[in-house]
């Protein structure tokens, strides 16, 4: 489930943009699989989301205001 399209930093932020997203991940007890275009410091989010648990939308929400929160904090070093 594509969550976060195109989420881009400073190329320079780009490799604590990427620790933000797996601590998130694992904060919300999600999995993840990042990709895209780290040449730009552009990458995606997929979420692998367990739909058994009756909250994996909440987590979903969680992880997209904790990445974006991120974006937005990188974006203005």
């Amino acid at each position: 489930m594509q969550v976060i399209e195109d989420g881009c930093v400073p190329v320079a932020q780009l490799g604590r943009y990427i620790g933000m997203i797996r601590t998130a991940a694992l904060v919300q007890g999600l999995q993840v699989v990042i990709f895209g275009h780290a040449g730009d410091g552009n990458v995606h989010v997929n979420v692998l989301p367990d739909l058994e648990r009756p909250d994996w939308r909440e987590r979903i929400d969680g992880l997209f205001g904790m990445v974006n929160a991120g974006v937005v904090e990188l974006a203005e070093r």
